[in-house]
């Protein structure tokens, strides 16, 4: 039988069904995961085209898989990258692998420019012709034709000047890639590179994915050591198997040695095994409730929440433990009515102080707030619905070790006989918000990277080599047209050559240096006709051809000069598809994005940031400082909020213990600061991240707090409040260690803050409590400890 009352033993029931229920419909949603620390953070709150090209940007790179192969011998390095991209090639996460391209089709490439040779010219050629040098065309064109070599189909007479020739040619000199034997080969490295692109089918976050790539990955290295050959790798997958690794092993780790070090001090308190089973029952219910949940309301789970739910242990473990402790000194049938009062007010204090993680705009945060309350709650109902059943049969025979913790406790200066501690408390708190108000506040996000030195150092080797940059700092250019953009696109060309002359950025693409704006096709065209009015007789003269071949050549010039490109026509061209990220469609406007390279310098910065807030048309993106401005604005409003829920909780506990509710509040407002303080001291600054973990702290110090005053600060409720802080010591102490900064910051806090609430509980405390506030309750206990 459950229970003697069908309230009681229905409710058991029904909350048995609902998990099972909940846990099995989130397995039917194939639970995925996240790595990602960006997936952490809010949304930009710049208007939507801004957000579209961040994403638009951010999926042409993190979709790919960039690798280079560099050795001695050419030869053997293409055969080997053809090895390399078959092996991709034939992965069923594999969308496309581009490695080489036939010679046929680069030709093919080359002559689908031919049409627009003057309507589509080189940036160099274009202003020469604008500066007048049409002398200097005619005599590099003349020797250009006396040469062997040409990199156009095209005869001298449908293009003299090798207008074609020269914007072919502007374009390879753009590229850091040439063609060798149909391979994609890397130019200016001292040793022969081959480059190898693998776009994939799925999100670089997928776990099966990442290891798959990894796997792969592994073996290819395996065997390109072994013929002294390098291998450089880039890409998002990277990164984020290797947070997903890091973040695996942690949970592992926090996992593993929270439940070792509880279950080792549980055998210890109760010298029997059954109460273990006890106390990690509420801990699984909750927290498979709790990550069930998640799935059902995020599309994907982080890691890091669930990393984070693993100090969960530390949390929902201490209504467990007041249960079973009061259990050893209480009747069956008065262990609820007993315990409820203070295990509600408990809950409700540690769920108002964990919902203020919701209230921040983090994705991240607020999933970690809802596993947190959803955890809490369902280790709350299995022990007030389970637990009157599973230990109906339990003897009541008082801990040997509450007895021993309540003398340890007894020693514990308090602060109604001794004075000093008044005004040490007082000088504790006025320093610790003097330090907290004057430390540094840390809103870089950078301090948040997962991934490690080595592999950020060869991502950044790659990107140098190639040319290419992430989509971290780009030029957003809006208009009401595609045209409008590419002019002025155009416009800013002539800064942008200059920034990069000088060494304020290391370069840019823009998709105007691909595709002119149909003005400055027809400004080229113009010149061009210029061009042949003023060099063509003198040209064709000078290479022996007589008039004729000029009136054929002016002839060529009226009846295919216009031949505009237009963006759809160009996109077709073999190769132009990868420029589709640079053209952001929001409502009826039209965005391109012009992406700066390496590093920019503080100086360009402020020169972009002047130059787009002259420009109406003009956005200068910066994700990292723009990412940090957010951290920093809802640094502010979090603390604010934990403010807030503090008063509310102190209105709460106002109700119940009126003036006396001081007794309650003050150890965890004093840990929390302490803590700060210390953080601050130590690691040079406070984050988003200490602010949020002291909410933890609270939570967990009021909890203390409550379940002493309600129980008249028996032994055996002191035993469980120290075994609750020392499981939530244990727990949040190993993430204190962690390589993820963010559970480091976490852990180091409520570390901190954990110890000084237990130290500072039983110095509030009122003098002889125990003989006051519950008499009955207290001579009982101490007539069993007696009889004992």
């Amino acid at each position: 039988m459950i229970s003697a009352n069908p309230f009681q033993r229905y409710a058991a029931i029904s909350w048995f069904v609902l998990v099972v229920a909940i846990v099995l419909a989130a397995w039917a949603q194939k639970p995925e995961f996240d790595s990602s620390l960006i997936s952490l953070l809010p949304d930009s709150e710049q208007q939507p085209v801004v957000q579209k090209a961040t994403d638009a940007l951010a999926k042409s790179f993190d979709e790919k898989l960039v690798l280079l192969l560099q050795g001695d011998n050419s030869e053997q390095l293409q055969a080997y990258v053809t090895e390399v991209a078959t092996t991709f090639e034939r992965q069923t996460y594999v969308e496309e692998v581009q490695w080489r391209t036939d010679v046929q089709g680069y030709t093919q490439h080359q002559a689908q420019y031919e049409a627009y040779r003057f309507t589509v010219l080189s940036p160099d050629v274009a202003q020469r012709m604008l500066s007048g040098e049409f002398e200097l065309i005619r005599k590099k064109a003349l020797t250009e034709a006396l040469s062997p070599i040409s990199v156009s189909s095209l005869s001298v007479v449908e293009d003299p000047f090798g207008l074609n020739r020269d914007y072919l040619r502007g374009q390879e000199k753009s590229t850091h890639l040439e063609i060798g034997n149909g391979f994609f080969k890397v130019k200016s490295t001292d040793l022969p590179t081959y480059l190898i692109v693998v776009s994939f089918n799925q999100s670089p976050f997928d776990p099966v994915l990442q290891s798959s790539v990894l796997m792969n990955l592994e073996e290819i290295s395996e065997d390109l050591t072994a013929q002294n050959i390098k291998l450089w790798r880039s890409g998002m997958v990277l990164h984020a198997a290797t947070g997903a690794k890091q973040a695996n092993t942690e949970i592992s780790t926090i996992g593993l040695g929270s439940l070792v070090g509880i279950i080792l001090s549980i055998l210890f308190v109760f010298r029997k095994a059954f109460p273990v089973f006890l106390l990690l029952l509420p801990v699984a219910v909750g927290s498979a409730t709790a990550f069930a949940v998640s799935i059902l309301v995020f599309e994907r789970v982080h890691l890091i929440t669930i990393a984070f739910g693993a100090g969960l242990i530390g949390v929902s473990i201490d209504y467990a433990l007041h249960f079973l402790c009061e259990r050893h000194i209480i009747p069956p049938k008065g262990i609820v009515r007993k315990l409820l009062p203070g295990m509600l007010l408990g809950l409700l204090s540690s769920v108002l102080a964990y919902s203020a993680q919701a209230l921040a705009p983090f994705p991240g945060l607020r999933q970690m707030a809802l596993f947190s309350v959803v955890g809490l709650i369902g280790a709350w109902l299995t022990v007030m619905l389970w637990f009157p059943w599973l230990t109906s049969q339990m003897r009541l025979q008082p801990l040997v070790m509450a007895e021993r913790l309540d003398r340890l406790k007894a020693h514990f200066p308090d602060i109604e006989t001794h004075a000093w501690l008044k005004y040490g408390l007082l000088m504790v708190f006025v320093f610790t918000v003097y330090t907290v108000y004057h430390s540094e506040k840390s809103v870089d996000i950078r301090a948040l990277q997962t991934s490690s030195a080595a592999l950020l150092e060869e991502d950044l080797h790659v990107q140098n080599i190639l040319g290419i940059t992430s989509s971290a700092k780009f030029l957003l250019v809006t208009g009401d047209s595609l045209e409008e953009s590419l002019q002025i696109e155009e416009s800013l060309t002539p800064l942008l050559n200059e920034m990069s002359k000088t060494g304020l950025i290391e370069g840019y693409r823009a998709l105007s240096q691909q595709l002119p704006s149909l003005k400055q096709q027809r400004q080229n065209l113009a010149l061009a006709h210029q061009l042949y009015e003023e060099e063509l007789d003198n040209f064709f003269t000078d290479i022996g051809l007589g008039r004729g071949f000029a009136l054929k050549s002016q002839s060529i010039l009226l009846n295919s000069g216009n031949q505009f490109l237009k963006y759809d026509d160009w996109l077709k061209i073999e190769g132009n598809s990868a420029w589709s990220s640079a053209v952001i469609e929001s409502g009826n406007q039209l965005s391109t994005v012009i992406r700066l390279q390496g590093q920019i310098s503080p100086e360009a910065s402020y020169q972009l940031h002047l130059l787009a807030a002259e420009n109406e048309h003009l956005d200068y993106i910066d994700q990292v400082a723009a990412i940090s401005g957010l951290l920093k604005r809802y640094q502010e409003q979090i603390f604010y909020w934990v403010v807030a829920a503090y008063i509310v909780i102190a209105a709460v506990l106002f109700v119940r213990y009126r003036l006396d509710c001081w007794r309650i509040l003050s150890p965890p407002l004093i840990a929390c600061l302490s803590a700060l303080s210390v953080v601050a001291l130590t690691e040079g600054s406070l984050n988003i991240f200490h602010l949020m973990a002291m909410i933890l702290v609270i939570g967990i110090g009021l909890d203390l707090g409550i379940f002493m005053a309600e129980n008249n600060e028996s032994p055996h409720t002191w035993l469980a409040s120290s075994l609750s802080c020392y499981t939530s010591l244990l727990a949040f102490g190993l993430l204190a260690v962690s390589e993820t900064k963010i559970l480091h910051h976490f852990g180091v806090t409520v570390l901190i803050g954990l110890l000084c609430v237990w130290l500072l509980a039983p110095v509030v405390r009122r003098q002889g409590a125990r003989t006051v506030a519950y008499p009955s309750d207290t001579r009982e206990e101490k007539a069993t400890c007696l009889d004992r």
